[in-house]
């Protein structure tokens, strides 16, 4: 295998390597949270991946942000989707806003489209193990989507 073939799994991210830090107790919740919506975030990945959306698959593209969309809105947040010209040949953006009442501003900015050709044979989400996964976008960039959106759940 090569590395376009095999990644590690961002599940360690969550919970090995974290739990040997020590947390304070409102950490040691949202890590607890994590943990037990594994099951739902392994089944979000695969889904998003399982998407066909290199860049100039303009459906596809909008398909994963029409994911994004849904589980966004679900936690409060309000989005929308910005089109952008044809002649660009994009699909558009993703913009979702959350105002808060207190505490800091952040900003999580990502992509939705994997740099593979249509033309490319496409590799579907599969688990190796129990430390790795494969598939299209599984690390760039739907690993690192589901991530986020992940901890906006969990918190």
């Amino acid at each position: 295998m090569n590395n376009e073939d095999n990644y590690s799994f961002f599940g360690t991210i969550f919970s090995t390597q974290i739990k040997a830090q020590n947390l304070t107790g409102i950490e040691q919740v949202i890590i607890s949270k994590v943990d037990e919506q594994m099951p739902l975030i392994l089944d979000q990945l695969k889904e998003v991946v399982n998407i066909n959306s290199c860049t100039s698959n303009i459906e596809g593209v909008k398909k994963v942000g029409s994911f994004f969309q849904k589980e966004l809105e679900k936690i409060g947040f309000v989005v929308n989707w910005v089109v952008l010209p044809d002649s660009l040949k994009r699909a558009g953006h993703l913009f979702a806003f959350h105002k808060g009442k207190k505490g800091k501003r952040i900003l999580l900015l990502s992509h939705m489209d994997t740099v593979f050709d249509l033309d490319q044979p496409f590799k579907p989400f599969s688990i190796l193990g129990d430390s790795a996964a494969t598939g299209q976008g599984v690390v760039d960039i739907k690993g690192g989507d589901i991530i986020m959106l992940a901890s906006l759940q969990s918190l």
